[in-house]
C-alpha cells in the first residue's frame, strides 16, 4: 500500500515554504515545534536553511532564536509519527493521520511531499509547487499509550521522533535500507499549471501514474 503525505512549513506553518533550486536541489524544512534544533541552526545534509530563503524570512525566524522546530519526519532513523492527545477543549482528539498510520504493516509505503518555492524568490516561479522527496518503507508501526510499555528495542527505533517521550502516539518506523530521502524534489503539483491553489491533489500525470489517487 502507498500512503501520501504532506510535510514541512507552509504559509500557515512556518510562514515560508521549503526553497528549492532551478536544479530540483532543495533543503526541506520542518514545521515550527518545541525541539532542537532552532531554525537558526537548522540545516540539511549540511546545507543551511536561513541562507537560502527570502531575507524578510531568514529575519523573522533570526528574531526568534528560541523557536524550535518539529522534525517529523526524521530520516536517521526513519520514523514519522502521529499523536492522540487532549484539545483546548480538554476533549480527547485524534491527529489527522493517526489512523492512517496505524492501518500500515510492514512493506507498505509511506511517501512525503511538501511545499517548496525558489530559493530566495529569485529563480523561475514556475518551480513553485509540491514536491515529493522522500518516502520510507514500513519495518515496524510502533503504538504506545505509554513510553514505558516500549521494549527496549523499541525505544531506540523512535528515540529520535520528536513524538518519542509523548503519551498515545503511533510511530513508524522505516527499514533503513529500504528508504530514501531524494537528491533531488520530484514535481508533484505545480502551481503554475496543476490545480492552482489545492494542497493536496496530484498533477494529471502523477494520477494517472499512480493508477488513482485518495488522499490520506
Amino acid at each position: 500500500m502507498l500512503t501520501l503525505l504532506r510535510v514541512g512549513a507552509d504559509k500557515k506553518y512556518g510562514g515560508f515554504w521549503s526553497p528549492i533550486r532551478s536544479d530540483r536541489s532543495y533543503v526541506f524544512a520542518p514545521i515550527p515545534g518545541e525541539t532542537p534544533p532552532t531554525y537558526d541552526s537548522y540545516s540539511w545534509f549540511g546545507q543551511p536553511l536561513l541562507s537560502l530563503l527570502r531575507p524578510q524570512d531568514a529575519m523573522a525566524l533570526r528574531r526568534g532564536r528560541s523557536t524550535g522546530t518539529h522534525c517529523d519526519p526524521e530520516f536517521i532513523n526513519c520514523t514519522y509519527g502521529s499523536p492522540r492527545y487532549i484539545n483546548r477543549n480538554g476533549r480527547r482528539a485524534t491527529e489527522k493521520n493517526y489512523n492512517a498510520l496505524r492501518a500500515l504493516r510492514a512493506g507498505d509505503v509511506l511517501a512525503f511531499y511538501a511545499a517548496f518555492a525558489p530559493a530566495k524568490y529569485v529563480a523561475d516561479e514556475t518551480l513553485a509547487g509540491y514536491y515529493l522527496f522522500a518516502y520510507i518503507t514500513v519495518a515496524e508501526v510502533v503504538a504506545f499509550a505509554d513510553v514505558a510499555e516500549l521494549s527496549g528495542v523499541q525505544k531506540n527505533m523512535i528515540c529520535r521522533s520528536p513524538h518519542a517521550n509523548w503519551p498515545d502516539q503511533i510511530v513508524v518506523v522505516g527499514d533503513k535500507m529500504e528508504s530514501l530521502v531524494c537528491q533531488f524534489a520530484v514535481p508533484f503539483s505545480l502551481a503554475c499549471r496543476d490545480r492552482r491553489g489545492s494542497n493536496y491533489y496530484p498533477s494529471n500525470d502523477w494520477q494517472y501514474t499512480l493508477g488513482g489517487y485518495i488522499p490520506s
